[in-house]
């Protein structure tokens, strides 16, 4: 058995059984709180829900930018985007 480390306030780990809508509500709260990084990871059947997470948020926001990683473990392939919101002038 895996023990899994606690996310960090600016994470979110995705489930592919949870609606997307919880998601980027708390990523939203997380940037008018004044955040600037956000990191979504999801793994298998979560990846595409990560990614329309991720273009959502892009599309609602000016000025967010954001990298994208994948990797693999145990057979699973996974993904990690990091969203990070410029400040504006």
């Amino acid at each position: 058995m895996k023990i899994h480390k606690k996310a960090a306030f600016n994470e979110i780990f995705v489930k592919h059984d949870a609606h997307i809508n919880r998601y980027i509500k708390r990523i939203i709260q997380l940037f008018e709180e004044g955040i600037q990084t956000v990191l979504i990871h999801g793994m298998s059947a979560s990846i595409e829900k990560c990614v329309r997470i991720a273009l959502q948020i892009n599309d609602q926001y000016c000025g967010i930018t954001y990298k994208i990683k994948t990797s693999s473990q145990d057979n699973k392939s996974g993904i990690h985007i990091e969203l990070t919101k410029q400040l504006l002038i």
